[in-house]
């Protein structure tokens, strides 16, 4: 019959783990609200992480959901991506 289980906190597969990520192969990273930051803000590799993107001034940021059409624009914009509509 099995007991309560915790639902999954993703559903797709991980593969990497902070100490294997070098963020010089990434062009951008998104933090994303909600309590994970919580949660990772305490691991130092994190920090590292955060800090090798915290470089260029180019933050892009949302104070709440209602924010995500206007971030996803501004960032990829600061992308340098082109969205053409055909």
């Amino acid at each position: 019959m099995g007991g309560w289980r915790p639902a999954p906190g993703h559903r797709f597969g991980l593969n990497a783990t902070f100490s294997e990520v070098d963020p010089a192969h990434y062009d951008a990273l998104v933090v994303s609200g909600g309590r994970a930051p919580e949660y990772i803000r305490l691991n130092e590799r994190v920090l590292e992480i955060v800090r090798h993107f915290d470089a260029d001034g180019n933050l892009v940021t949302s104070p709440a959901w209602p924010g995500h059409p206007k971030w996803l624009a501004a960032f990829l914009e600061v992308l340098g991506t082109r969205i053409e509509h055909g």
